[in-house]
């Protein structure tokens, strides 16, 4: 007969039996035994996420790569593995309001694909994704030690930063400077942010509009998606300087 497995409930009235304490040699026998297939999902993963790269580079879709991050969720850091697509594909995510990101392709001849070009010598880096797993990119650490100094990562960062914050008070009506003037010069310190940093910026950039749920139009210029979620409110002062107090290292 199988064993009963005690599952939470959603009656809150209900009451779920604790189990018997076990012995310090099972409690730790079975944390080695997690640690390893841990290890081993997180491997499985990473391969199937190159193989979703494959299928979305030869048929131009995309559903799998966003199969895959659904799956994963927080658990599995979803995040990382959506920053990491962009930065060696032009698999891009978008989302707002109380959507998850949403994959899809960036449009030919966008910002982002020349950026892929300039930094892999091609869109598809595939083979540089295989031998990079996402959780090893230094884009997509989330947490770190706070630092004084200023670093490249953190620079570009509030570059992107800022660039969607301005294109939310442009949209709004709050913009009180020169639009024509200062939107010239966000687009010029965008490009010369993919130009020089290349894939750097491509991965952060993601990891900005991740954060606040921006999306490109045709003409590659961000747009703020309306909505609000848990994790995506509203930008604040706060936003011009997303993870610039955190170590990207």
């Amino acid at each position: 007969m199988p064993k009963q497995i005690n599952v939470p409930t959603a009656d809150p009235k209900a009451t779920i039996k604790l189990p018997e304490l076990q012995s310090v040699q099972v409690i730790g026998a079975r944390i080695t035994k997690a640690g390893t297939k841990l290890l081993a999902l997180r491997q499985e993963l990473h391969d199937i996420a190159v193989q979703t790269m494959l299928h979305a580079e030869k048929h131009g879709d995309v559903t799998l790569a966003q199969r895959l991050c659904d799956v994963c969720g927080v658990t599995m850091n979803a995040r990382g593995l959506r920053i990491w697509f962009s930065r060696f594909t032009p698999i891009v995510f978008t989302g707002g309001g109380d959507q998850a990101p949403k994959a899809k392709l960036a449009p030919k001849g966008s910002a982002i694909r020349k950026a892929l070009v300039k930094a892999n010598g091609k869109e598809w880096a595939i083979q540089e994704a295989l031998n990079a797993p996402f959780w090893t990119l230094q884009e997509v650490e989330a947490d770190g030690n706070r630092v004084v100094k200023l670093s490249d990562d953190q620079v570009i960062r509030m570059i992107f930063s800022n660039e969607a914050k301005m294109s939310q008070s442009m949209a709004s009506g709050t913009f009180t400077g020169d639009a024509k003037k200062t939107a010239e010069f966000m687009k010029k310190a965008k490009d010369l942010a993919f130009d020089i940093f290349g894939s750097k910026a491509v991965a952060i950039r993601a990891a900005v509009q991740d954060k606040l749920g921006t999306d490109d139009d045709e003409s590659g210029q961000p747009v703020v998606n309306p909505g609000v979620s848990p994790h995506r409110g509203p930008l604040t002062d706060q936003d011009v300087n997303v993870g610039a107090d955190k170590q990207v290292a």
